[in-house]
């Protein structure tokens, strides 16, 4: 294979980014074009076809550095040299030795990834561009982009080449790859065929997006392994498991095709819109209220408080000796509900002062039916916390068995759980029981609802999400669906939230999606699920092709969209 497709091969199985050969090539968001062996080949810009993008700019830094395995042998030197009068000075220098041909050494520090904001909206306009002929099957679009301060790329000609790099400055004792500010200069090589060193503002990496699926109308990552794991702890949702009485046909691979694509049996239940608007959204409101310092929120009418969703001082307290990078990522998402108190400020960015961060919401009972509704609350500014996430695979100690979900949505879960049980100790048996939240208070709902339905022993569990995030992985997914049948899960067309964490690292959804569309500018608000659901069955919705799916389902006047 010629150098070109066996650079891009090896940079995309290892690092799961396409590569840009030759690496200094122009590239941009919204390029479109075909894939011949491993290599992009733009053809033109959507923006040419009339579709006008809006994007998401990068924020933080990171390094991408890969070594063709087996194949690169590199050593740091410090060389000792005299400037002249006699003072000493120290150059470090890089020396890089290939043992095959077409091996690669790749390294891009301070990178920066931006990205398509609206990938429905980008979808739908492909979609009609196809209707129209204007656009093939086989057509990638550039849906990111990661720009390199420094990129340095290098690859062997044949099994006996080599390389020398000397860092530019004289007083440079190590040479450290993760510094953008780095130069280097090649003071020797030999049989190289490809030579980009420390070279300024590249786009050395993309992420390519077609029209896949059952449906052919899905806008999907292109992806070399759907299962890729980029996590802390070992996950057991890629390993075969045992069959159990609670699963008795699930004795193969969870990554398989025939477990991704288990449905639902029997007809999908409905979901009651005009219940979202009386009840569900008011209280979320509630219980935002609560935690921004009003001890008496006004509850919607015809409602009872029965109990407060409320941190226990134990939980609190609670610690665990997790690795630091796991600690780290776990204080990220307790930011993200601003239970840390003061508020901290990232990059610049407050987050949304609330008074009482130990406040998440109400256990109350509709005086009516006698139904009772547990009320968690989420974040109202998700941006940062986005922006920094860390998916933690974790296999859920509540409920053993049940399949992996996030740890830091487990903790969280924890930390109210005492308060919720509490509250509903003193509800009658076969009372429906209805978990409700909004963004990562929508996760905490999902554990919470099989929580209580299979360590309370209340069978009539149902859940509600409004903008929730990814909350477990494959077998989680499955064994939820089969526990509670009416789920579902409210989603924007723009929010951010439900698309994290990736589906291309075998996280996944619960329950039926139901997809609104609103104008308001925080896509992620409550004021925004509110429009939306005002708006169902207006044109905007997008009809999948074909029946509906695990993630996708007509339900009345709604029209569903797989989310990502």
């Amino acid at each position: 294979m010629a150098l070109g497709p066996q650079y891009c091969k090896q940079l995309r199985e290892e690092l799961r980014m396409h590569a840009n050969f030759p690496p200094n090539r122009p590239i941009a968001l919204g390029d479109y074009g075909v894939l011949r062996d491993h290599i992009f080949e733009r053809l033109g810009n959507v923006s040419q076809l009339g579709v006008h993008l809006q994007t998401i700019p990068g924020a933080g830094r990171s390094t991408f550095q890969f070594k063709s395995k087996g194949g690169v042998d590199f050593q740091l030197i410090a060389k000792g040299e005299v400037e002249p009068g006699g003072v000493p000075a120290v150059r470090a220098a890089l020396e890089l030795k290939f043992s095959r041909e077409n091996a690669v050494f790749f390294a891009a520090a301070g990178c920066t990834v931006d990205a398509v904001d609206d990938l429905l909206a980008l979808q739908a306009a492909i979609v009609s561009l196809m209707g129209q002929g204007r656009w093939e099957s086989d057509f990638y679009v550039v849906t990111q982009t990661v720009r390199a301060a420094k990129t340095t790329a290098i690859a062997s000609a044949d099994q006996d080449s080599e390389i020398r790099l000397e860092a530019s400055s004289p007083a440079l004792a190590a040479i450290r790859l993760a510094d953008a500010a780095l130069d280097l200069e090649v003071k020797r090589s030999r049989h190289t065929a490809l030579e980009i060193v420390t070279e300024d503002s590249q786009i050395p990496l993309f992420q390519l997006a077609r029209l896949r699926g059952m449906f052919k109308d899905e806008l999907r990552p292109e992806s070399n392994a759907a299962s890729a794991a980029f996590a802390f702890l070992p996950d057991p949702d890629t390993e075969p498991f045992p069959v159990t009485p609670m699963q008795p046909d699930l004795a193969m691979e969870p990554e398989s095709a025939a477990f991704l694509d288990l449905q639902f049996e029997g007809l999908a239940p409905s979901f009651d819109v005009q219940r979202g608007i009386n009840a569900y959204l008011p209280l979320l409101r509630a219980s935002y209220d609560f935690a921004h310092g009003n001890e008496n929120p006004a509850l919607p009418p015809g409602f009872t408080e029965l109990g407060r969703v409320v941190v226990q001082q134990e939980a609190m307290l609670e610690s665990a000796p997790f690795e630091p990078a796991v600690q780290a990522a776990l204080a990220n998402d307790f930011r993200a509900l601003a239970q840390e108190a003061p508020p901290v400020a990232m990059e610049g960015v407050a987050l949304e002062s609330i008074a009482k961060p130990e406040a998440f919401g109400f256990v109350v009972r509709e005086e009516a039916t006698g139904a009772v509704i547990v009320s968690i609350r989420g974040t109202l500014t998700p941006e940062e916390w986005v922006k920094n996430f860390t998916a933690i695979p974790n296999p859920w100690n509540e409920v053993p068995g049940f399949g992996v979900v996030h740890l830091g949505f487990e903790q969280m879960w924890r930390r109210i759980r005492a308060s919720v049980f509490a509250a509903l100790d003193g509800v009658p048996t076969g009372t429906r029981i209805t978990f409700l939240g909004h963004s990562l208070g929508g996760a905490m709902a999902t554990l919470g609802a099989v929580d209580v339905n299979k360590n309370l022993g209340r069978t009539g569990v149902d859940l509600c999400t409004f903008g929730s995030p990814r909350t477990g992985k494959v077998r989680f997914r499955v064994n939820f669906n089969r526990l509670i049948s009416n789920a579902f899960r409210v989603t924007n067309s723009r929010d951010i939230v439900p698309h994290v964490p990736s589906v291309l690292t075998a996280w996944n959804h619960v329950g039926l999606q139901i997809e609104v569309h609103s104008k308001v500018a925080n896509a992620h608000s409550l004021e925004s699920y509110l429009e939306g659901l005002r708006n169902i069955g207006d044109t905007r919705e997008i009809q999948p092709g074909g029946a509906p799916s695990l993630e996708s389902v007509a339900s009345g006047p709604i029209r569903g969209a797989r989310t990502l």
